[in-house]
């Protein structure tokens, strides 16, 4: 604990438990822990088990990552874990597609600062002055905070419609 490093205990934790996955970032996101080197890669080893996971089980487990603030950060340890376009696979093939000039990222990377920015303007005015100039009336954060959809509130699920946004985007960009 003191370390603030989760480390499995058994090789065989992901194989037993496959939801395990997503709860070791889920639980990570929570504590502010890293994965020591061992757990991660057994997690990346062990991603394909993912696909024997509930719908419920991955969709709570998600959401609660989502629900952290540092989302972007663990949507980028989903990735590098092999996890996230194996549980959103439409997502896959915005990696490497450009965007117009307009953009500064590529439609993946566009996608994973869409999670952050919904979170940073759903946050309030928190130590940035940027914020100052935008109106923020107080009722906003109760707006936000307001639970809508199993246990989710309404920042989740903005970040999550963030994240998926342009999903379609790969498929339908004219060259």
């Amino acid at each position: 604990m003191a370390q603030k490093c989760i480390r499995v205990v058994n090789p065989h934790v992901f194989q037993d438990d496959p939801a395990r996955l997503l709860r070791v970032v889920h639980l990570a996101a929570r504590l502010h822990f890293r994965m020591d080197p061992e757990t991660t890669r057994l997690a990346f080893q062990s991603a394909l088990l993912i696909s024997q996971v509930s719908g419920d089980r991955i969709r709570n487990e998600f959401l609660g990552i989502l629900s952290m603030d540092g989302a972007r950060g663990y949507l980028q340890v989903l990735d590098h874990l092999d996890l996230l376009c194996r549980i959103i696979p439409e997502l896959a093939p915005a990696k490497g597609v450009e965007q117009p000039k307009e953009h500064y990222w590529d439609v993946w990377d566009h996608s994973l600062h869409a999670v952050e920015f919904a979170e940073l303007v759903t946050k309030g005015h928190q130590n940035s002055p940027i914020y100052t100039l935008v109106p923020w009336p107080e009722e906003r954060e109760g707006y936000f905070s307001q639970v809508i959809s199993n246990g989710h509130n309404r920042r989740t699920v903005l970040k999550l419609a963030a994240l998926l946004h342009d999903v379609a985007k790969p498929q339908t960009k004219h060259t």
